[in-house]
């Protein structure tokens, strides 16, 4: 019984050890993040920037209990109701923080710093072991069986989520539908560059990207619209798209919170345009999304001799952080017809920077815009005139200096008398 109890001690000074190290390996995963923060500065004004704090709160709350467990490994000589109690309390604790870290993997497929993945193994399993040896060193309890069903249910989170089960979804393009029909890729994973907000004292710092999938539909335009509704349905969006027979039709698709769908999905651009009609030259009218540029795209990739084309935009959010260095837009003018066109960025300094204008034949066709560099304060701007007959609508102009790129808009309007 003696020799069984001094085994069960060594067994738990070592499960306490261990829980020590797997607090500082959870601090060691939340360190990228603090040297992002320290190395990599955002352009939001006066905001509130949260990278680095999952650092600082880790070590300010587990560095003293790495200290309090191992005092107890090192002064825990035999059973003692005070070390017990004291691991006790601590284990409650990372019970607690564990499940604030999973829950968000299990509803809202969202992970966290550090990774929800990490939970299981550095902070839930250790936990239960201290506690589970530390109650059989005090009460003679079968400890074997009780430590290997704890450490069963400990794993389930991580388990779950290496099979799929629990956590992001990942997809080939984020928000996809699941559409029975082919598909061919006119663009994928363009950059349509970041936007940095400031919601109440919060930065909302978003990078977008977009990829349009164009596809061939079964021949039935009216059963086809029935199974793009049907998947809309599944995937819990909503969408305006007006009637069937009108044709060109395009509705804007909002994000979806679906399990089936990646989190960082952002919406879609529903597309379906025929050979002859014209497609609309303004995406400004209410549930529209898709521009003169998006139809060119899909009449360049029309699904063979088919009498309609269906394409979908994807969008979704990109993780990252834009620098000081990033091309920011400064001003964006419209005009009318027949009028001078301003775009400024501020880059970094002394860097060649080039621009593509795509006007409303949905081709690069603006001439003068040159490659041109920036100054020393980083900053450099384009003015071109606006062809007497160009459409009114909304183009994108693609800037790109150095190895970032920025994107946004420019238009063209008709003043109404």
């Amino acid at each position: 019984m003696a020799a069984e109890r001094a085994r069960l001690h060594r067994y738990l000074r070592l499960a306490l050890l261990l829980q020590a190290a797997g607090m500082l390996a959870t601090i060691a995963l939340t360190v990228p993040d603090f040297i992002d923060y320290q190395l990599r500065t955002l352009e939001c004004g006066w905001c509130f920037d949260f990278r680095g704090v999952p650092f600082e709160l880790s070590l300010t709350f587990l560095g003293p209990v790495i200290v309090v467990l191992l005092l107890i490994a090192w002064r825990w000589r035999g059973p003692g109701w005070w070390p017990f109690v004291i691991v006790t309390v601590i284990d409650v604790l990372v019970l607690v923080v564990a499940v604030v870290m999973i829950i968000p993997l299990v509803f809202s497929r969202t992970d966290l710093v550090p990774p929800g993945a990490s939970v299981a193994l550095l902070l839930l399993l250790p936990a239960i072991a201290t506690f589970v040896l530390g109650a059989c060193l005090e009460w003679p309890l079968p400890w074997r069986p009780i430590l290997a069903a704890s450490a069963v249910v400990a794993l389930l989170p991580a388990a779950g989520q290496g099979l799929g089960v629990i956590g992001p979804v990942r997809q080939s393009t984020p928000g996809e539908l699941s559409l029975p029909f082919s598909r061919t890729a006119a663009y994928e994973g363009r950059d349509l560059g970041c936007q940095d907000t400031v919601q109440g004292w919060v930065d909302m710092h978003k990078c977008m990207n977009a990829t349009l999938l164009v596809y061939r539909g079964s021949g039935d335009l009216s059963n086809d619209m029935a199974t793009i509704n049907r998947a809309l349905t599944v995937h819990e969006q909503g969408v305006a798209i007006g009637g069937v027979g009108v044709l060109p039709l395009d509705g804007a698709i909002n994000r979806t919170d679906s399990r089936s769908v990646d989190a960082s999905n952002a919406g879609a651009c529903l597309i379906i345009t025929d050979r002859l009609t014209a497609p609309p030259t303004s995406s400004t009218e209410p549930g529209r999304c898709a521009l003169a540029t998006d139809y060119a795209d899909i009449r360049s990739h029309w699904p063979a001799d088919d009498a309609y084309a269906i394409g979908i935009i994807y969008f979704w959010e990109r993780r990252d952080y834009r620098d000081q260095y990033s091309v920011t837009f400064l001003n964006m003018t419209g005009t009318q017809p027949g009028g001078s066109v301003t775009v400024a960025v501020r880059a970094r300094p002394n860097t060649l920077c080039s621009i593509v204008a795509v006007d409303s034949s949905g081709l690069s066709n603006v001439r003068g815009l040159d490659p041109k560099t920036t100054d020393a304060a980083g900053n450099v701007r384009w003015t071109w005139l606006v062809d007497q007959s160009t459409t009114a609508g909304r183009w994108p102009i693609t800037v790109t200096c150095g190895a970032t790129s920025g994107r946004t808009f420019w238009g063209v309007y008709v003043s109404r008398k």
